[in-house]
């Protein structure tokens, strides 16, 4: 949490850059003003978040506060001088925010992970051994001899071919949507901790 809440500072530092940029400009850059203020009000938010002032739902306030700075970052931006929106997507002030925001939703999730980690962890690790599983099935059909059994001029190849491309597909999406289940099923178990608890009726 205390990374977390580092990492906040480091948004709010950059969003008060930002901002006094748009203030000193001439002439002065309201929307940068305006989104960069935000972006150092969501920072705070996730400083607290980081220091566990909120005791319900911290990790999904800190994926608010990292989403929230991400947006800022881009809206602040001075799109008119700075070449457009593909300024924007290169603009080391954009992309540092968006960088620490990464790492405050990566921190978010090892949170919600680290409530039960030992059903969690071993659900994340499954979930990532079938989307690699799925990687190495599909990188399949990149390899020389099963491209040209696709390109085959004899129509019963490209016929074998085909359904064993269909195949593979369905071998694929059942990978995908198993491995997608258990990287859900990882952050429910943690998520269920952070749920209030049931009014008691005597």
């Amino acid at each position: 949490m205390l990374l977390a809440a580092l990492a906040c500072v480091g948004l709010a530092l950059l969003s008060l850059l930002r901002g006094f940029h748009g203030v000193t400009a001439s002439p002065p850059l309201p929307f940068t003003i305006a989104f960069d203020s935000l972006g150092v009000l969501a920072a705070v938010f996730g400083v607290l978040a980081g220091l566990g002032r909120f005791n319900l739902a911290p990790a999904m306030a800190l994926a608010c506060v990292a989403g929230a700075s991400v947006v800022a970052a881009v809206l602040g931006y001075d799109i008119a001088a700075g070449g457009g929106l593909s300024g924007a997507l290169r603009d080391p002030f954009v992309l540092a925010r968006g960088a620490m925001s990464a790492a405050i939703v990566a921190l978010a999730g090892v949170i919600v992970l680290l409530r039960t980690p030992g059903q969690s962890f071993k659900r994340l690790g499954v979930g990532v051994v079938l989307l690699i599983a799925t990687a190495a099935v599909s990188a399949v059909w990149a390899l020389p001899p099963m491209r040209a059994w696709l390109g085959s001029g004899n129509v019963m190849g490209l016929a074998s071919a085909v359904v064993a491309l269909i195949a593979t597909a369905v071998v694929g999406v059942g990978l995908v949507s198993a491995a997608g289940h258990n990287l859900i099923r990882a952050f429910e178990l943690g998520s269920a901790k952070d749920a209030p608890r049931p009014p008691v009726i005597k």
